[in-house]
């Protein structure tokens, strides 16, 4: 015993010093080179699982503090951002809604439509989250509604916490909510940034019926039907459940009052356009419904028992990460510099969109999903120049950028769908990894040829 405290007040000295040794060397450096270095550091922390997720978020406002990468109200951002909040939210209310039975209730519901294969419930899985891509216009908000059933479902199929066909379920929920919905116009956030921004910087104004056809072909249609082969390939697993019951005939007053509660949410988050309040609110609202103690839907104990505070300061560093690249420059040197090196070549349309690809692809491994139009909008007039291809297309690229993820770090949505199901990041890497793959070898050329056959480029 006497040696395994030597041992630990050893590794916590040796810690210190190196977190001071760095923030010294990192002080040493002039300032865009530090925040770069700092900022890679982080990112190559949080995709080895080098450190827990909240470790490394907190190290890295320790040393953009203690370095001066950038203000406090820079680094700390995170907190007081509305992605966060909802995660938060997110949290409370999937609490809610498995305590209540109503994620069970719906479950059973879907198992009598999904069949006996696991083919058929991914598939079941993967359609729910596009139908409720074009009824909510977040990416967060779908995954916090989907999740708390989609687990529901794989204990109702027989499939145990870490079972190949649970892991599976979780990622056909998460994926089958976020990454196509970047091929809808208001169903994302990057997608509304890049509408708004090209309009403003650009004058090119995007219709929704436009955006649906120049992206939903390929980047939602084919990519979702890739989500439910990829599932399939590599989590297939018989269900190992009895004949589903039939859905209770009564529904217990808790299950009333989420039901509620989640229809009053939806109704606000679909009709945001006239209200103007953020998802993320009408999200925190819903969760301070479900915690106050008269209505019973989430005990004083499940709050420190039940709510993975993990996934919140996982957030808030990557969040706190990206307004760090966008304050510091890192993000428009990183830009530029790729376009610079960029082989562009005369009259080599596919070869010249394919690189506009992955240029916004290894844009958003650094800034994340929403600091890709940040990026790259402003670059769009000499990327097309560069190009020869339209101005409209060159800004239309970045969608394959922001839904060609290879790290759960780039998207908040998968932040919080791999801490609530408690899935580590390998999961999630592997099919986006193979998911990546497809789309910039074949989904992205597809999509050239389509939108040469609409006339969008020639």
């Amino acid at each position: 015993m006497h040696v395994k405290s030597e041992n630990l007040v050893a590794r916590v000295l040796l810690g210190c010093a190196a977190l001071a040794l760095l923030a010294a060397l990192l002080g040493t450096l002039p300032p865009l080179p530090r925040a770069a270095t700092l900022v890679l550091l982080a990112l190559a922390a949080w995709s080895t699982g080098l450190l827990a997720d909240h470790v490394t978020a907190l190290a890295f406002f320790l040393l953009a503090l203690l370095a001066g990468v950038a203000p406090p109200e820079v680094v700390l951002s995170g907190f007081h951002s509305a992605a966060l909040w909802l995660i938060f939210a997110g949290l409370v209310v999937g609490v809610a809604v498995a305590r209540s039975g109503l994620a069970e209730r719906v479950a059973a519901a879907l198992v009598s439509r999904a069949g006996t294969t696991y083919a058929g419930i991914v598939s079941t899985v993967v359609l729910v989250g596009i139908a409720l891509t074009f009824a909510m216009p977040s990416s967060m908000g779908r995954v916090v509604m989907l999740m708390p059933i989609a687990l529901a479902l794989a204990d109702r199929l027989g499939y145990q916490p870490g079972s190949r066909g649970r892991i599976g379920i979780a990622m056909a929920a998460v994926l089958g909510a976020y990454l196509p919905s970047a091929a809808v116009l208001p169903a994302n956030l990057p997608n509304i940034v890049l509408a708004a921004s090209a309009e403003q910087l650009h004058g090119v104004r995007f219709s929704y019926a436009q955006y649906l056809l120049l992206a939903f072909p390929t980047l939602g249609l084919l990519k979702s039907l890739a989500i439910v082969a990829f599932v399939t390939r590599f989590y297939s697993e018989p269900p190992s459940g009895a004949t589903p019951a039939a859905s209770r005939a009564q529904w217990s007053p808790a299950e009333r009052a989420v039901a509620v509660v989640l229809a009053l949410s939806f109704l606000l988050w679909v009709t945001d356009f006239l209200h103007g309040v953020s998802p993320a609110w009408v999200a925190l609202g819903a969760a301070v419904v479900c915690m106050l103690p008269f209505v019973r839907l989430f005990p004083l104990e499940s709050f420190n028992r039940d709510v993975s505070y993990v996934a919140v300061f996982h957030a808030a560093g990557v969040i706190g990460l990206g307004a760090v690249v966008a304050h510091s420059g890192v993000g428009d040197e990183l830009g530029h510099g790729l376009a610079s090196l960029a082989p562009f070549a005369p009259d080599a349309g596919l070869w010249n969109f394919w690189l506009l690809s992955l240029i916004s692809t290894l844009v958003c491994l650094v800034t994340t999903t929403t600091g890709v139009p940040a990026v790259m909008t402003p670059l769009a007039a000499t990327l097309a120049e560069a190009s020869g291809l339209p101005l409209g297309a060159v800004l239309m690229t970045q969608t394959i950028g922001f839904s060609t993820l290879l790290f759960p770090y780039e998207g908040a949505p998968l932040v919080f769908a791999l801490h609530y199901a408690g899935l580590a990041p390998g999961a999630a890497i592997r099919l986006l990894t193979v998911l990546a793959a497809l789309t910039l070898v074949v989904l992205a050329p597809l999509t050239y040829y389509w939108w040469t056959l609409l006339g969008y480029v020639s």
